[in-house]
């Protein structure tokens, strides 16, 4: 999805996916495009405006995944969150974003390489690599929230 696909539990007991983008035009496309799974929900969400969705709880996610979104967030007030809605330990957040060096000139998108490396921040173990088919992208995973 364009922003943040949430994957975790919608009801007890059960496992699921919770994809929130705050397109419409991408909620509707992927309802389309996965009409018969009854495990997936789609919904639109801003999290930049909305509070977060009542399904996310402390612990209760076993993967959040964010492209090309944080620049448009409240980062560090969203990072904070992630670390709390992804399972202790085991639980990773994937981000992929722009780095500001490695775009052409005249473009300023994502963020510089200093802020994206203070990602890293408040994780037991993380991963970066360059995406091969641009390198101005980015993509880290984030592995195992400390202090939650």
């Amino acid at each position: 999805m364009a922003a943040a696909g949430i994957r975790g539990e919608r009801r007890p007991r059960r496992r699921g996916e919770s994809e929130n983008d705050w397109s419409p035009v991408a909620v509707d496309r992927a309802r389309a495009f996965w009409p018969e799974e009854k495990r997936l929900s789609f919904e639109v969400h801003d999290f930049l405006t909305d509070t977060p969705p009542r399904a996310l709880v402390p612990g209760s996610l076993d993967v959040l995944a964010c492209r090309l979104v944080l620049p448009y967030l409240d980062v560090h007030r969203f990072m904070t969150d992630a670390r709390r809605w992804v399972k202790p330990r085991t639980g990773v957040v994937y981000v992929v974003v722009q780095v500001w060096e490695k775009q052409p000139a005249g473009y300023v998108r994502g963020y510089p390489d200093k802020v994206i490396e203070q990602l890293r921040e408040g994780w037991m173990h993380t991963e970066r690599w360059d995406l091969d088919w641009s390198p101005e992208f980015t993509a880290m995973a984030l592995t195992g929230p400390q202090g939650y």
